[in-house]
């Protein structure tokens, strides 16, 4: 009780603190605004946009902050410092999530390097891109994706195509390694948050495509395709 009842206290304070202040207006538009991109989060499905809107909500919550400490005169209240921390802690997750999603994954799935099962796996890669490990992880099913500075091909992958149609896979996520500029942050962001799979757009499969067809020949691209997405 007497903890709730602190909080409250903190919560009028600060409530009194903005009316009292000459720019109250801009700190109430400010915590408004923010409201509603929180609301709006609730309804929106598409997860870069949902992204987008909570980044936007946070920092709206943080600047109102500021703005209150900076020109009133009330002392520092636990309960403000506390979001104020979860807030910037979350924005750091954010931003940073995309620098070391790949490393993240491998400890979830467990993964292993390639050249454990597959030596030449590696080397091809290292020919297309520079910097990049390659790791195979423990699924039945046929998946290969590519995040940061990793690419990741299941056991099913593995068994399921020859060496020839597995280089068109290795060759294809390599594109997307070197181009992952032409996937918006906030879209890499949403995948990494919402899956693991490597769904961008149909033209950036298509470009990746024909970098795989490039270097494997159309040939061995089609048959790998055919192999792993039988009913296309």
């Amino acid at each position: 009780m007497r903890a709730i009842q602190h909080i409250s206290g903190e919560i009028d304070c600060y409530i009194t603190c903005i009316q009292s202040s000459s720019i109250a207006w801009i700190i109430l538009s400010l915590l408004a605004l923010a409201i509603f991109l929180f609301i709006a989060y609730m309804f929106i499905s598409k997860p870069e946009h949902k992204i987008k809107i909570f980044a936007s909500g946070q920092v709206l919550i943080i600047a109102a902050v500021w703005l209150s400490f900076s020109t009133m005169t009330c002392s520092s209240m636990f309960i403000i410092n506390i979001y104020l921390l979860y807030t910037l802690l979350t924005l750091g997750v954010m931003f940073l999530l995309p620098k070391v999603f790949d490393r993240l994954l491998v400890r979830r799935l467990n993964a292993v390097h390639i050249t454990e099962i597959l030596e030449w796996g590696q080397h091809f890669v290292d020919r297309l891109v520079m910097d990049v490990r390659v790791f195979y992880f423990d699924s039945a099913v046929p998946r290969a994706f590519a995040t940061g500075r990793s690419i990741f091909i299941s056991i099913g992958m593995l068994e399921l195509l020859n060496d020839e149609e597995l280089k068109a896979v290795l060759a294809h996520e390599s594109w997307h390694i070197m181009h992952n500029s032409k996937t918006h942050w906030l879209k890499q962001l949403s995948l990494m948050t919402f899956t693991t799979t490597n769904v961008v757009k149909p033209e950036i499969e298509q470009m990746a495509d024909r970098y795989a067809s490039n270097i494997v020949g159309q040939q061995v691209l089609d048959s790998a395709r055919s192999k792993i997405f039988p009913k296309n």
